[in-house]
């Protein structure tokens, strides 16, 4: 969780200074950041900073994709971020099941399982009854 959250601010900052960059850009009648990567950057986990880019430099306000599709990204992020912490089920379970126990990852292996498929091997109990089988 502690990794999400520096990517989260890593990123964001990025995506502000991005928004930052592109607005002295267009002041000064340079050459501009392309709008893909704008919205790119906020694609990728940067829509807070691209927001509150926006409408602290008052940039980019007048396009709709970025006036209506940025906030529509950010719902979006908000909304799966919520949904992955508070109920982290089918996205988060079948990672725990296979990297749980070196038994599971092995029981789809063993020359011996023939019969069982891999699919009922991963039930069964992370300690075998038997500890031979657990090689």
């Amino acid at each position: 969780m502690k990794l999400i959250l520096l990517y989260g601010i890593a990123v964001n900052m990025v995506t502000f200074l991005a928004y930052a960059i592109d607005k002295y850009k267009a002041r000064h009648h340079r050459w501009r950041i392309p709008e893909a990567t704008l919205l790119g950057l906020a694609v990728i986990g940067g829509s807070t900073g691209a927001w509150a880019a926006m409408y602290t430099m008052h940039h980019k306000t007048r396009h709709l994709k970025f006036k209506y599709g940025v906030p529509l990204i950010l719902a979006l992020q908000v909304t799966l971020f919520c949904w992955l912490t508070l109920n982290p089920g089918p996205a988060i379970r079948p990672l725990e099941h296979i990297y749980s126990s070196h038994f599971m990852l092995s029981a789809c292996f063993r020359p011996l399982a023939g019969h069982l498929s891999c699919r009922a091997s991963l039930t069964q109990a992370a300690t075998p009854s038997d500890p031979r089988q657990a090689v």
